[in-house]
């Protein structure tokens, strides 16, 4: 599974229009100390030069590195990315497989029919989740931890778990980072444990053959009324305790924060898809699913529906 994961993650990198670079594995420790999220820098002893002196506790300044000879030359907008080894002590488990990539510079800037931006979170993420689906992660369990490690942007990373396990980060990087690298463009990143994703490719897991049902399927839209402090993930695990056989996909699709809404309070509009297995649904039947939805909601976070 380990060859596979790795071959099937550059593969799918790679399609999204990133380059493969290949650095050194140790680098300076005036930079490791801002990316590491471990206890210790793992030291060398006898290092070839003093700029390479600790052993990568991340990939992403070795990718950051490049940023400003990229813009030197003009390329200004880029896509880069390495699979390798990071290093959390001197055993053999301190030593983690990832995947690790930056976007950076401006997205469309060639096209005439679409406004030029920045690179953001929702164009990392779209990378990552594409990097998943290869890997057969299932995303409807993933979970987005607003937490992030120092390095990235408060509000604009995450940390991606499954459960309590940890797949890896993605967001923008703090621009205290980018400042100590003297580079005036933003800069988004990934970094994924490729250990933590060879359970999805073990040779005993097979995909769910495609069933065609030919039952009308029914789109349902709710608005709940939370503490600011609840994560949309919790939302979405109420729901599917309710009727997991009978919901086939939830969607959010706004969530408002501001004017007209109670202090301390945000609302979550998720959009969710019934599939009838047996009969079409009857209208009593889709007012008693909403029902059960609504009271698990309440049950589990608080929310109350917006009216």
């Amino acid at each position: 599974p380990k060859q596979i994961v790795q071959y099937k993650s550059k593969r799918s990198i790679a399609s999204r229009g990133y380059y493969e670079m290949v650095t050194w594995s140790f680098m300076s420790s005036k930079f490791a100390k801002f990316f590491n999220q471990y206890e210790n820098l793992v030291k060398i002893d006898n290092p070839i030069n003093s700029d390479m002196d600790v052993m990568r506790p991340s990939i992403i300044p070795n990718l950051i590195s490049s940023i400003k000879k990229n813009q030197a030359r003009y390329i200004n907008n880029a896509s880069i990315f390495e699979v390798g080894p990071q290093y959390e002590d001197y055993t053999i488990n301190g030593q983690h497989i990832m995947a690790t990539g930056i976007k950076y510079g401006v997205e469309n800037q060639n096209s005439w029919n679409e406004t030029n931006k920045n690179v953001d979170f929702y164009d990392i993420k779209s990378d990552v989740f594409s990097m998943f689906l290869m890997n057969n992660v299932p995303l409807n369990n993933l979970k987005l931890d607003k937490n992030a490690p120092d390095w990235y942007h408060p509000g604009k990373s995450c940390t991606i778990k499954i459960g309590n396990k940890v797949l890896g980060f993605m967001g923008e990087l703090n621009p205290s980072i980018t400042n100590i690298f003297e580079i005036k463009t933003n800069v988004c990143a990934f970094e994924i444990f490729l250990n933590n994703l060879e359970q999805f490719n073990l040779s005993s897991i097979t995909k769910k053959s495609f069933n065609i049902n030919s039952l009308q399927a029914v789109e349902r839209d709710f608005a709940f009324i939370l503490d600011q402090s609840i994560d949309s993930y919790e939302v979405i695990k109420s729901i599917k305790k309710t009727n997991k056989d009978l919901i086939k996909d939830i969607f959010i699709f706004d969530v408002y924060e501001g004017k007209n809404m109670p202090s301390g309070k945000k609302s979550i509009a998720i959009k969710i898809i019934l599939q009838p297995l047996k009969s079409t649904f009857t209208d009593k039947e889709i007012e008693n699913i909403s029902s059960e939805i609504i009271k698990q909601v309440h049950k589990d976070t608080g929310g109350e529906i917006r009216k």
